[in-house]
């Protein structure tokens, strides 16, 4: 006859149960608490210095849907091989242990890039694809630049087709 054993899991509610993370979290990183529905007051803990994007946003330098933009490229350009070499030479890629679905997104980088760099310039979309690789601290000066090529960045990505992807401009959320 076998015992019931000991139960597995936690049964006490803890850190685990709500979205503020760990401890450890909040004396690495500044953070902030957020109301997530207004309606069950439900928090969560947003870490504020996670990328210069992210600073940028929670210091109000940038709208939500430029740093959703920037955050797109910086996603491509880690599924592209997450380095500026990577974009240097796209035939590099293609052989030997490159697979289709690298050269595809190192395509997609390039694309996202030029298309800043049409409406902006060379030196705008260089600093753009630095401020996705996380290279670069924006100074006040730079931000009208940024915001400038975030904006071409989004026009790339298809937000100019949409009214926007932020919920705090949401007349449901108000």
């Amino acid at each position: 006859m076998r015992t019931r054993g000991r139960k597995s899991g936690k049964t006490t509610p803890g850190p685990a149960d709500t979205d503020h993370g760990p401890d450890e979290r909040r004396a690495h990183n500044a953070t902030r608490v957020e109301l997530i529905d207004p309606r069950t007051r439900a928090t969560r803990m947003r870490i504020t210095d996670g990328c210069e994007l992210d600073r940028l946003l929670f210091e109000d330098m940038i709208t939500a849907d430029q740093h959703w933009a920037g955050g797109k490229l910086a996603e491509a350009v880690v599924r592209a091989g997450g380095t500026k070499s990577c974009l240097a030479n796209i035939e590099r890629t293609s052989g030997g242990r490159g697979s289709d679905r690298r050269v595809g997104a190192v395509w997609r980088v390039a694309r996202a890039v030029r298309s800043v760099e049409r409406r902006e310039g060379k030196q705008a979309s260089r600093m753009l694809l630095d401020l996705a690789l996380d290279l670069i601290k924006i100074r006040e000066a730079e931000a009208p630049l940024v915001r400038s090529c975030l904006d071409a960045l989004g026009n790339h990505y298809g937000l100019g087709r949409w009214e926007s992807f932020s919920l705090a401009r949401s007349p449901t959320m108000r």
